[in-house]
């Protein structure tokens, strides 16, 4: 059988990188008079900081440094941005279900349901709801109720007519 150690052959021993290496001095001619200095030119005067925290921590332990998060540009104007569509979507979410319960502010009446029929008109059906003279308020308070902004009804649609006694 055949070892991969023995398909590998050795390095011969006279190629020494380390030895090449010490031999390779460099012949300058610059003189080297003064050794490096390791010494720094910054100053060492601490200022002190004063303590904001009148309270003290048990047994003069450090309280843990929290981390600053540093927004860009970008990134405000992302959380901006979350922060509107939040305040948009509940204001949309809660005004949609004061419109769907048919809250008014006001105090709730009795009402009847009456569907449209061909050729009827919005004067005819609040004239058969409200007395003598009271046809207008009668007209004004069903558009209130269903929401409509004209007149015009469609026959087979359902609106909410007051009950008067």
């Amino acid at each position: 059988m055949c070892s991969i150690e023995r398909l590998i052959d050795p390095l011969p021993a006279t190629l020494s990188v380390v030895a090449d290496r010490h031999s390779l001095r460099p012949t300058s001619s610059f003189p080297r008079r003064f050794p490096m200095s390791t010494m720094t030119a910054s100053p060492t005067v601490r200022v002190p900081r004063p303590r904001t925290s009148s309270t003290r921590t048990a047994a003069g332990a450090r309280r843990p440094v929290r981390a600053q998060v540093r927004l860009t540009r970008r990134g405000r104007f992302v959380v901006f941005l979350a922060c509107l569509f939040l305040v948009l979507g509940a204001a949309l979410f809660l005004g949609a279900t004061s419109v769907a319960t048919g809250e008014s502010g006001g105090a709730e009446q009795p009402t009847r349901v009456v569907m449209v029929g061909e050729g009827d008109t919005l004067w005819a059906i609040a004239s058969a709801a409200a007395g003598d003279g009271e046809v207008r308020e009668m007209m004004h308070t069903i558009k209130q109720l269903n929401a409509l902004d004209s007149s015009m009804l469609v026959a087979g649609q359902k609106i909410f007519v007051p009950v008067t006694d």
